[in-house]
C-alpha cells in the first residue's frame, strides 16, 4: 500500500490538479447562494438581531409583535394622515414627522415580517433558540451541495489506480502475479478509501475555514434550532457541532462514492468512460427522482440531517448511514472478489 501512495504522490500532474481543485473549492466557498426576497433589508435585519441578541424569551416576543402591529397601524393610516394634513388638522412639521415614520415603516416592513415569522417559530421551539445575525450561516448550511472539485479529485485518483495499468500495458503482468490477483486490487481500494477520507476532510474543513474568515456566521455556539432552515431537525446540538457533524457525514459518503468509482473503473478501464459514468451515478438520479436516499443527498448532508422523516421507525439520517454502510461493505467485499476474479 505504501508503494501505491508513493506512485500517486510522485505524479506531478495529479498533485497539480488536486491543488487547483482545492483552490476552486476555496473560491466557491466565498460565494453566497441565498437571495432574500424583494424588500428584505440585511442592514435592518442586522439592527433587529443586535437589539434582540441572546436567548429567546416572552418579553422579546411581545416587543416584536408590538412593533409589527405599530408599523401595520401606521401604514394603514397613511391616507388618513394625508387627509388630515389637507384639512389642516396636522401642521407641516407634524405631517413631515409622520411621513418620515411611514417611509421608515415601508422600508422595514418586509424585514420585520421575517423577524415576526422567526419569532413565532421560536415560540414553538422545544430547544432554546437564540437571536443573532444568521443570514450567512443559514446560507452555508442550507446550500451545502455536492462538492464537484472533490469528486473530480476522487475520479482522478481512482482512474490512476485502476485504469493506468491498461494504458501502460502492465495489466497482463498483474494478472499473472499472485500478489497482483490477490493483494494489489484490495490495497488499491484501501488507498482510495484513505484518499477519500483525507481529501473530504481537507476540502470540507477548508470550506468551513473560508466561511469563518470571510463571512459573518454569527453565534455558532447557539442551538441549531435557532436557524429556521433546521426547523424539522430532531438534533439538539450547537451550530458548530452540526457543522462538524456534516463534515463527518459528507466524509462518510465520500468514502462510499470512492468505492463506487473504484468498481466503475475496474469495469470500464477507460478514463473518459469512467469519468462520465461516475458523474452520472451521482447526478443522474437527481434528474429522475427526488428520493432523499440517493447518494447526492448524502454528499450534501443538509437534506438528510434537516429531515424528520423516518424509515421503519428510524430517523432518515441514521437509516441512510446504515443503508450505505451495508451497500459499501458489500461492494468492497463481494464486489471486490467477483470483479477482481472475472474482470480485473
Amino acid at each position: 500500500m505504501r508503494y501505491e501512495f508513493i506512485k500517486l504522490f510522485s505524479n506531478k500532474k495529479i498533485i497539480i490538479i488536486i491543488v487547483v481543485m482545492f483552490g476552486i473549492n476555496i473560491f466557491l466557498a466565498t460565494r453566497n447562494s441565498t437571495v432574500m426576497y424583494e424588500g428584505f433589508n440585511s442592514k435592518v435585519y442586522e439592527f433587529y438581531m443586535e437589539s434582540l441578541q441572546g436567548e429567546y424569551n416572552e418579553d422579546k416576543y411581545i416587543r416584536v409583535m408590538n412593533e409589527y402591529a405599530e408599523m401595520q397601524d401606521l401604514l394603514a393610516k397613511e391616507g388618513s394622515y394625508l387627509q388630515q394634513y389637507k384639512d389642516k388638522i396636522l401642521s407641516v412639521n407634524e405631517y413631515k414627522e409622520i411621513s418620515s415614520d411611514i417611509s421608515m415603516a415601508k422600508s422595514r416592513i418586509k424585514t420585520i415580517e421575517y423577524v415576526v415569522e422567526k419569532t413565532q417559530y421560536y415560540s414553538q421551539c422545544k430547544n432554546m433558540p437564540s437571536y443573532f445575525y444568521d443570514i450567512d450561516v443559514n446560507d452555508y448550511i442550507e446550500n451545502m451541495s455536492v462538492n464537484i472539485p472533490l469528486l473530480i479529485c476522487l475520479i482522478l485518483i481512482v482512474s490512476f489506480f485502476f485504469c493506468e495499468d491498461y494504458y501502460s500495458n502492465t495489466i497482463s503482468m498483474i494478472r499473472s502475479s499472485k500478489n497482483g490477483k490477490n493483494i494489489l486490487c484490495f490495497n488499491r481500494m484501501m488507498c482510495v478509501c484513505i484518499c477519500s477520507i483525507t481529501l473530504s476532510v481537507v476540502f470540507y474543513i477548508g470550506e468551513f475555514g473560508v466561511k469563518i474568515l470571510l463571512m459573518n456566521l454569527g453565534d455558532i455556539n447557539a442551538n441549531i434550532s435557532s436557524l429556521m432552515c433546521m426547523k424539522n431537525t430532531t438534533l439538539n446540538v450547537t451550530i458548530l457541532e452540526y457543522i462538524l457533524l456534516t463534515i463527518i457525514y459528507r466524509t462518510f459518503f465520500g468514502i462510499i462514492v470512492g468505492i463506487i468509482f473504484s468498481v466503475v473503473a475496474i469495469c470500464v478501464h477507460k478514463y473518459i468512460v469512467m469519468f462520465m459514468t461516475s458523474l452520472g451515478i451521482v447526478f443522474i438520479p437527481v434528474l429522475i427522482t427526488d428520493n432523499i436516499l440517493i447518494i447526492s443527498k448524502g454528499l450534501e448532508a443538509y437534506p438528510l440531517l434537516s429531515s424528520a422523516k423516518r424509515i421503519f421507525g428510524f430517523q432518515i439520517m441514521y437509516m441512510s448511514v446504515f443503508i450505505y454502510l451495508v451497500f459499501g461493505s458489500v461492494l468492497l467485499g463481494s464486489g471486490y472478489y467477483l470483479i477482481k476474479r472475472y474482470i480485473y
